[in-house]
């Protein structure tokens, strides 16, 4: 969807449904177009909302991260990221922290968090897959391969765009055998 349509349906949802009716979908998109307007406090707001519903929900902690990545950015002011994962009790807080890490150029340290989140919750599929992209863009693509293998037995646990970008992965290492078996997952 586009903003426009985005900022409708959470206009129409507004009016229409009343707050414990929402689902954590609904949640989620009120989080995005609060992001796009550039209102990140309310969008961390929103996506704690989503997570609450469905704590597993590995879209909405990621864009909660970038919210709180951003906020910290306008103010300057790494503490503020700091204060807000304590304010918000983000679970999941490596893959959080791997987000902001990564949006501040800092890959390497990004890597660490991702896989300190991996060593405490190994059925973080969407830590895995993070793991594995910026090991790629790291170059070092024999890490990328062993995770992105690791996770190709899981495919099936994946969102439809996690295992897209699965298969993109394994396209871009140049195993197109394992984009395909990942792309079928899907179908």
């Amino acid at each position: 969807k586009d903003k426009k349509e985005i900022s409708e349906f959470v206009d129409e949802i507004n009016k229409t449904t009343p707050e414990s009716e929402l689902t954590e979908e609904d949640w989620f998109i009120k989080g995005y177009n609060a992001q796009i307007k550039q209102q990140h406090e309310d969008a961390c707001f929103y996506y704690k909302k989503a997570t609450e519903l469905n704590p597993k929900y590995t879209s909405a902690y990621n864009n909660w991260g970038l919210a709180l990545s951003y906020l910290a950015r306008i103010k300057s002011d790494d503490a503020l990221y700091a204060e807000a994962i304590e304010k918000y009790k983000v679970p999941y807080i490596e893959t959080t922290k791997a987000q902001y890490q990564y949006e501040a150029g800092d890959l390497y340290h990004a890597v660490e968090s991702l896989k300190d989140a991996i060593a405490k919750d190994n059925t973080q599929t969407y830590s895995k897959l993070r793991l594995a992209q910026i090991y790629h863009e790291l170059g070092d693509d024999e890490n990328a391969s062993a995770v992105a293998l690791s996770l190709k037995e899981e495919s099936s646990n994946l969102s439809l765009d996690n295992q897209r970008a699965l298969g993109e992965l394994f396209s871009d290492l140049k195993r197109f055998d394992d984009a395909i078996a990942v792309y079928e997952t899907g179908l």
